[in-house]
């Protein structure tokens, strides 16, 4: 072996032939090997098809998949994104039309409750404060109603005539303004109440009307017309209050 270095492949040295027969004919044909890399030859790598193992690119093939590839990616529109999905959802809430029930009432929670407790459809429109004077309270009292007030407890409005310094006094609440249904209604609810000590009905006062006892004491409730009266006193004042709730009582049904 020579001093000159030579290259070899990892499986065979560079230049070494084989004999081959051609057309069973006693010539023979020298046939150089290619190189190899981990078995597999550089005309494999390169192509390995047509001639000198070069393989042809058709015409104008390049091109076309490189626009293929261009429309694949700019296909997607904003909408198909998550991002886009969302604008377009925010866009179609800021201008959808709202249902009818929400074009009415738009007055937040609590907004469907103005029909009442006795179950009607319509607003209480009864003000419980003009159901009877200062002066005429004053009397049935006998003591000066320091502030008249009007205020609401749920949809029922409430008055309230106050007789001392805490702010209680005797109060008045339209609970429904449909009739004699409700008002028995009522009072069935207040007999099958837990919190009731028991219902005596009382009369001369309205058309109707019973006193619910409980834990807090007596409460008046009086059907004068269609409208169903809540009437509670509630004071520091020594007073009986059921005397003074059925004088209240008697007062708003003379004033019809």
């Amino acid at each position: 072996m020579n001093g000159a270095h030579q290259y070899t492949s990892p499986t065979r040295p560079v230049g070494r032939c084989r004999n081959r027969r051609r057309n069973g004919g006693g010539g023979r044909r020298r046939e150089a090997r290619p190189w190899r890399f981990g078995g597999e030859s550089v005309r494999s790598r390169i192509g390995g098809s047509g001639r000198g193992g070069r393989r042809r690119v058709a015409p104008g093939l390049g091109a076309a998949l490189i626009a293929g590839v261009l429309a694949l990616t700019g296909c997607g529109s904003d909408s198909d994104s998550p991002d886009g999905a969302k604008e377009n959802g925010a866009n179609a809430s800021a201008g959808a039309t709202p249902e009818p029930g929400d074009q009415e009432s738009g007055q937040g929670e609590g907004a469907g409750d103005a029909a009442g407790d006795g179950g009607g459809t319509a607003a209480i429109r009864t003000d419980p404060c003009e159901l009877a004077s200062k002066k005429d309270v004053e009397g049935v009292l006998g003591t000066p109603v320091l502030k008249v007030e009007k205020a609401s407890v749920g949809s029922s409005p409430v008055c309230s005539w106050a007789v001392d310094e805490g702010g209680f006094g005797i109060s008045v609440s339209v609970k429904s303004e449909n009739g004699r249904t409700d008002f028995e209604q009522q009072e069935q609810t207040a007999r099958d109440s837990t919190n009731t000590q028991k219902v005596e009905k009382v009369t001369g006062v309205g058309d109707a009307a019973f006193e619910r006892h409980s834990g807090y004491g007596p409460t008046l409730w009086m059907l004068r017309g269609d409208l169903v009266l809540e009437i509670q006193y509630q004071t520091s004042l020594a007073a009986d209050r059921g005397e003074m709730q059925r004088k209240m009582g008697r007062l708003i049904a003379s004033k019809s």
